[in-house]
Formats: structure tokens, C-alpha cells, sequence
């Protein structure tokens, strides 16, 4: 099983979820384009009111845990750095009391 399976299946098995935030510098990566395509078809099926945005960014240019939206998803694929080391942890510490699931993949 590829790593990106567990993946796409547990983001659209989360209950009210309003936003992915994949952080990674690649992702350009079939896997990302197969999951732009899953959030669009789910937001044709279930309406503006059941809508998931999909957000790239750039781990320097994330924010902080508790000014993300509740009920997010964060998705951290290939991050590994020492200087960024603190700031993901940050994401493991806190996210939860946001109601994010935190996805790490390297």
C-alpha cells in the first residue's frame, strides 16, 4: 500500500471537515493532483455548504495551530528539516485541542 492511500481516505472520512492545508514543496506530485480532483468532485456533490478548500503552503508560511480554522486537516509530506523541527511539533501539542487531524509524511 502506498502511503498516500490511508491518506485520502481518512481525509474524506473526517467529519466536518472544512479545510485541507498540505504543506510541501512538491506538490505538484500525482498524488496531490489526484487529490485536488476528490476535493472538487466532493464539493460539486455535497454543495457550498458542505465545501472543503485544499490550501498549498509553505511550511515557513503556515500559522499557527489555533489560528487555523477547526476541524482542518494538515497534511506535512516531506518537511524534514531541523529548523522546522519546533514548529511542526507545535501542530502535535496543540492541533488537537483545535479539532485537526495532522498528517506527517516523509
Amino acid at each position: 500500500m502506498r502511503k498516500n492511500e490511508p491518506v485520502l481516505t481518512m481525509i474524506f472520512h473526517t467529519t466536518d471537515l472544512k479545510r485541507v492545508f498540505l504543506c510541501t514543496k512538491t506538490a505538484s506530485q500525482p498524488k496531490y493532483e489526484l487529490l485536488k480532483e476528490l476535493v472538487e468532485v466532493h464539493n460539486k456533490e455535497h454543495g457550498p455548504k458542505n465545501e472543503i478548500k485544499l490550501v498549498y503552503l509553505l511550511l515557513e508560511k503556515i500559522p499557527a495551530p489555533e489560528q487555523i480554522e477547526r476541524n482542518s486537516v494538515i497534511i506535512f509530506d516531506d518537511v524534514v528539516s531541523e529548523k522546522m523541527d519546533e514548529k511542526i511539533g507545535l501542530f502535535f501539542m496543540r492541533s488537537r485541542h483545535q479539532g485537526h487531524t495532522i498528517i506527517y509524511l516523509s
